[in-house]
């Protein structure tokens, strides 16, 4: 949760508040700072607890959730639900994009792309992660090919876009798996879909050739 930290110490501030209430009929001016001041500290370590857990689990560069998040974090989400889809989105020729217009411009594209991934997450159940370098994973919270199938379409039609507004060509190979049986480690998953990423990068290669 974003502001976890602020809501608990807020909470504790509460708590505290309502168990002072005998004590106010005796000291109320003292017991009124008091609260106030327990209040702005709950509040302020809160905060920094929040921006600190967001750090943590963000890519500085792309705003995306970071490998850490899917090895920890993820596995209990995925206790609680079979419906998981695990696509594997890996850019096609990166290198030659940061070789011809240099690193700015390659970091740029990767925050270009990120911004596309999630826009296509349809609730906070879905999660966009980078997992290293240009390769990106979209954690979607359903198991229906078909729609899975209809986001892979706009992702690549949002690619063609991309291509048209910076005037270079981006392009990107995707696979996918359902995590079809959830005492399955998700690092299990995960390879599969890495697996049919690159299948799915040899077949445009062929196809060019």
């Amino acid at each position: 949760m974003k502001h976890t930290g602020r809501l608990f110490g807020i909470g504790l501030a509460v708590l505290f508040s309502f168990s002072s209430i005998i004590t106010y009929l005796y000291i109320p001016k003292l017991l009124v700072i008091i609260e106030s001041l327990f209040l702005f500290i709950a509040w302020y370590f809160g905060k920094k607890y929040d921006q600190i857990k967001y750090r943590y689990d963000k890519d500085h560069l792309t705003n995306t959730y970071n490998r850490r998040v899917l090895l920890d974090d993820v596995p209990k989400l995925y206790k609680e639900t079979s419906n998981l889809t695990v696509l594997m989105i890996d850019m096609d020729h990166f290198k030659s994009i940061n070789d011809k217009y240099g690193h700015n411009v390659g970091d740029m594209v990767l925050q270009k792309v990120a911004h596309l991934l999630i826009q296509n997450t349809r609730n906070k159940s879905d999660m966009v992660i980078r997992w290293g370098g240009d390769e990106f994973i979209l954690l979607l919270s359903f198991g229906d090919e078909n729609e899975v199938n209809q986001i892979i379409e706009r992702l690549e039609n949002g690619f063609k876009r991309l291509s048209r507004e910076l005037k270079m060509d981006i392009r990107a190979s995707i696979g996918y798996t359902f995590c079809s049986n959830s005492t399955q480690p998700i690092g299990d998953f995960i390879r599969t879909a890495d697996f049919n990423m690159y299948q799915h990068k040899r077949k445009k290669k062929q196809i060019l050739l």
